[in-house]
């Protein structure tokens, strides 16, 4: 469940909403969906649950490939290496775990802290992991070291790389995004615009734009150049809570507190079609690779696939 300790294009041309679009498929997990990933080769996605296990499916047939345990709370952050295919997991008992999916164990010594992890990522290149969460840090690490990011004032509840692997992008609980230098650590910019915590972040695939969701409902655009804001809108009834761009940066994912899950023009802002709702909290969204799936986890246990071409 998310969030507890807070309590609560493509053608512009289209106008009039079409029927919310049902999923392709539905994947059912066992307890609640905090997280998801898909591989880089797009071949599987993975789910991160509220009970601490780690559910991987083949994201074409939907057949359940691999139940990863051993967390001992939720999983929040999940990231495939490009590199290697190794996927981290980190969870709300403060361990990033290294998992060989395919064989269904452990491919190296899990990384252990004392504060929650929120959000994971790795760089295009698969030389770097960020993690980040309730210790107001984005943690940068490369091979066995770790260089602590500090600035934000709040929990960091969102991390991501830009597609050329120059900058690191981070959504904090104080209202904030901050961009990093992903080489040094660096700075290089705040941006404030965010009226309640910030939750989540999405670069562009040219990495001019970053895309930004929060508790103020909203959906916003940033030029990562001039370090300002292009654009928002009202993109839920309540917090969101997920935002990703699609792979072509036309389309922009959102999911949130009021159980929808939506895609928007990326560069109008305008719904392109809805999508059929969840019962309750999406919690993760994410495109496939290939920019032909979207998929929304959810706190009702399961993982939406819909086919991209068909819900716009």
């Amino acid at each position: 469940m998310r969030r507890a300790l807070l309590v609560s294009f493509l053608f512009s041309a289209c106008v009039t909403l079409q029927p919310p679009s049902a999923p392709d498929r539905s994947l059912q997990a066992d307890d609640a969906v905090n997280s998801i990933a898909f591989s880089a080769d797009g071949k599987l996605i993975a789910a991160g649950l509220d009970s601490g296990s780690i559910w991987v499916w083949d994201a074409a047939s939907g057949e359940r490939k691999a139940v990863l345990s051993g967390h001992q709370k939720g999983v929040y952050g999940l990231a495939f290496s490009p590199k290697d295919g190794i996927l981290a997991s980190g969870s709300y008992d403060g361990s990033i775990r290294y998992w060989n999916v395919l064989k269904g164990s452990e491919a190296r010594p899990a990384t252990r802290g004392k504060q929650a992890v929120e959000a994971l990522a790795y760089a295009p290149d698969g030389s770097r992991l960020a993690a980040a969460g309730w210790n107001n840090e984005v943690h940068l690490f490369e091979g066995s070291a770790m260089k602590p990011l500090l600035g934000h004032s709040g929990a960091v509840q969102g991390i991501a790389f830009s597609a050329d692997g120059k900058r690191l992008a981070s959504a904090s609980d104080d209202k904030s995004i901050r961009l990093w230098d992903a080489a040094n650590g660096a700075p290089v910019g705040v941006l404030d615009g965010h009226s309640s915590p910030a939750e989540s972040v999405a670069f562009s695939h040219d990495g001019t734009r970053l895309a930004s969701g929060g508790f103020d409902h909203t959906l916003r655009l940033w030029d990562v150049a001039s370090k300002r804001e292009a654009g928002s809108v009202e993109a839920g009834e309540k917090a969101i809570y997920s935002v990703a761009y699609s792979p072509d940066g036309k389309l922009i994912g959102t999911g949130g507190a009021d159980g929808a899950a939506r895609l928007w023009d990326a560069f109008t802002l305008t719904e392109v079609r809805p999508l059929e709702s969840h019962s309750r909290t999406v919690n993760s969204v994410a495109f496939s690779p290939d920019g032909r799936l979207f998929a929304a986890g959810c706190d009702d246990s399961t993982v939406r696939l819909y086919a991209v071409d068909r819900a716009h």
